[in-house]
């Protein structure tokens, strides 16, 4: 997919939660999406032998690979000393969590990984609660700000969402659908979006195809 036109795409990316989470995890979304595992502090202390990270991150994409989890969600500050194990294990982005001050643009990061922005992050966090406009009309910016943008919806802890959030998140799932039905939005891939901002870097560095809907 060519991403460099100023048509508005997507990628919509399940978080199923941390590394060493046994639960299971069955996502009803009808739009196209992937998922994402989490690496916490506790997962990436330098504590932690790199050994031993490696094992317990490949045990978990081995496991969620089934789903196509091929993202990781986390601090790229605290997953620097990780990043070639990330690397080798085939991931290629970080997208920063809300609550982390990396979280504000997008850039190249070693090992070839990108870190990546969420443009919106549902359920919003609490403490982002009215900074963020409604799901229903996140589509609609979606639509008039243009550009690439990462979706992120969390469903790691589905039993602390509100009955409330949860028909907020079914019915922004739907609207993007719809609009992607009638071709004005397209849906993409991380990867896709990984390898257009790559190919950027190396025409125009500095440039990044995300922009934060305003």
């Amino acid at each position: 997919m060519d991403l460099s036109n100023d048509a508005p795409k997507a990628a919509v990316v399940i978080n199923l939660g941390t590394i060493d989470s046994q639960r299971q995890h069955h996502a009803q979304v009808q739009t196209p999406h992937e998922f994402a595992l989490t690496i916490d502090a506790v997962s990436c202390s330098t504590e932690i032998p790199p050994r031993h990270f490696r094992e317990i991150l490949s045990r978990n994409l081995a496991v969620s690979r089934q789903l196509q989890a091929t993202v990781i969600v986390g601090d790229p500050r605290q997953l620097r000393s990780r990043m070639s194990i990330l690397a080798e294990q085939g991931i290629r982005a970080i997208v920063a969590q809300p609550s982390s001050p990396e979280a504000v643009g997008s850039r190249p990061l070693p090992c070839g990984l990108w870190k990546l922005e969420p443009t919106f992050w549902l359920p919003q966090p609490r403490r982002l609660s009215g900074l963020l406009p409604p799901p229903r009309l996140s589509v609609a910016r979606l639509m008039a700000v243009g550009g690439t943008h990462v979706v992120v919806i969390d469903a790691s802890a589905p039993n602390r969402m509100s009955a409330r959030q949860l028909q907020r998140i079914e019915r922004f799932l739907e609207d993007l659908s719809e609009v992607a039905r009638r071709k004005q939005i397209s849906i993409c891939s991380v990867n896709e979006i990984v390898a257009n901002l790559a190919g950027l870097r190396e025409v125009k560095p500095q440039r990044s195809i995300l922009r934060v809907a305003a």
